[in-house]
């Protein structure tokens, strides 16, 4: 009983840590760059 919710607890906070910040700081300059971009080129 206490070996299943040791390894489900790391698992899921080790797994949820580096997916939530790696698209959250890529979706900021990926959003920003996007903009620039076409205005550039659209003009």
């Amino acid at each position: 009983m206490q070996r299943q919710p040791a390894a489900k607890k790391p698992a899921m906070k080790r797994p949820l840590l580096p997916p939530k910040r790696a698209p959250r700081p890529a979706l900021k300059p990926i959003a920003r760059q996007m903009p620039k971009q076409q205005h550039r080129g659209g003009r």
